[in-house]
């Protein structure tokens, strides 16, 4: 896991340079012990924004040399890095020096104590260099923009504008289509809908009832059901004669009550 996620360090393609180059109106060249590759990418990008300012015709670029990384800044030119002959040139047997050109002078970059040092001679100096005969390390390598020039975001917004044209073209080629179906739900008719229907089952009466009202093939029925019919009321009970107490006969113990009349004590017959 540790190898998928550890930074890896770009490369530095070499290029063929043209018979005629443009050369940077301003390079620098600097060494520092710094371990990581992104770690020297910053430190070159942070030096080109304090030097050139923000622009687009800065350039930087990284490789790794001893326990360090050589890092590289241009102003103006071709976008073409010194680092990789400069990194041939101090690696060799002899080590010797090796110089590249800017702003009319020579910057020389040569090994001590195992590490480069990198001076920008004077002028003077730099005529003696120039005269010596002794050549320039060629520019052969890629390098990168400090700031990038914003065709990455030209080319998004080209394509979400073609996008967004495909998406409203599809969208009006549908409403055109659509506007040609017919719609599978047609509008609401008022007079069709149920509580308009009370015509159909006003009239029932006394003798049926709705069982059920329905809506098919454009029409509604009514299912009739007869009414059950209704019991016929039987007439009153005429309730029993009520005797009066004073005309009962008395009952006698153990015996029926007598059906005559009952005669009065002391009274002959």
């Amino acid at each position: 896991m540790k190898r998928l996620l550890r930074f890896r360090r770009p490369k530095v393609e070499l290029i063929e340079p043209p018979a005629a180059v443009e050369p940077p109106a301003s390079a620098h060249v600097a060494w520092d012990p710094i371990r990581q590759g992104r770690d020297a990418q910053a430190a070159a990008r942070a030096y080109a924004l304090r030097k050139f300012g923000p622009n687009d015709r800065a350039w930087y670029a990284v490789r790794k040399f001893a326990d360090g990384h050589l890092w590289e800044v241009h102003q103006g030119g071709a976008g073409l890095s010194y680092l990789p002959g400069i990194v041939d040139g101090l690696s060799g047997a002899d080590q010797g020096k090796v110089w590249i050109p800017t702003e009319g002078r020579a910057l020389e970059i040569v090994v001590r104590n195992g590490r480069p040092i990198c001076a920008l001679l004077t002028e003077s100096r730099s005529a003696a260099v120039f005269a010596s005969g002794s050549p320039s390390v060629p520019a052969s390598g890629r390098m990168h923009r400090v700031l990038k020039s914003g065709m990455p975001a030209v080319y998004a917004g080209a394509a979400a504008l073609l996008g967004a044209v495909v998406v409203l073209a599809v969208s009006g080629m549908f409403w055109l289509y659509a506007a040609k179906v017919v719609s599978i739900n047609p509008p609401v008719q008022a007079d069709q809908l149920p509580h308009r229907q009370w015509n159909l089952v006003r009239e029932a009466g006394e003798t049926r009832w709705v069982q059920r009202l329905e809506y098919a093939n454009g029409r509604w029925t009514v299912l009739w059901r007869e009414a059950p019919r209704r019991q016929a009321s039987t007439p009153a009970e005429t309730p029993a004669a009520v005797v009066p107490a004073s005309t009962a006969e008395p009952v006698r113990p153990g015996g029926a009550v007598p059906s005559g009349p009952i005669p009065q004590q002391g009274v002959k017959p």
